[in-house]
């Protein structure tokens, strides 16, 4: 028999409504408020995942340029050439689109205060709040999300691998 799981839930279906939701705060302390800023997340779906890696992953097949008076000589150059293209906002913004469940970030107010950004009823003005974040704000989120989606530089190393073969 196989060894027990760790976590049943990473093995069932979630229910429609229930939703496997973590808050996680961030590592600073904003003077005049009680509370750290926090976001909360919510793991991909199958589903998701390769529509977020389809979207974000693009190749290309570049055909091999052959000499007719070689033609029968096969050289490495007549190989097709694959390039690889990520575009990172498009795979960065599907995540902020469908990860980011809640949140509440501290935006500088012009006297040196800082208020409290909570989400929009938009989505819209959320992203455009989000694409203003300062780079150590956004490499955080970017690694709490990759953390409730299980994503590590290993696993992405191992899925490359993979792919390759």
């Amino acid at each position: 028999m196989d060894e027990p799981v760790e976590d049943v839930r990473e093995w069932a279906v979630p229910a429609a409504v229930a939703r496997d939701v973590r808050r996680i705060e961030a590592p600073v302390d904003i003077p005049g408020w009680t509370e750290r800023p926090w976001v909360e997340l919510r793991p991909l779906t199958d589903e998701e995942m390769l529509r977020r890696e389809s979207i974000g992953v693009y190749e290309e097949y570049e055909a091999p340029r052959v000499d007719p008076d070689l033609h029968h000589l096969r050289l490495a150059e007549d190989r097709p050439v694959i390039r690889r293209r990520y575009d990172l906002w498009a795979m960065a913004e599907f995540d902020y689109r469908h990860c980011l469940v809640d949140f509440c970030l501290a935006v500088a107010v012009g006297d040196g205060s800082y208020r409290q950004a909570r989400p929009a009823r938009e989505k819209e003005a959320d992203l455009a709040l989000l694409r203003r974040l300062p780079p150590r704000l956004a490499t955080w989120l970017a690694e709490a999300i990759q953390s409730v989606n299980r994503r590590s530089a290993e696993e992405a190393e191992l899925l490359e691998k993979a792919k390759k073969s």
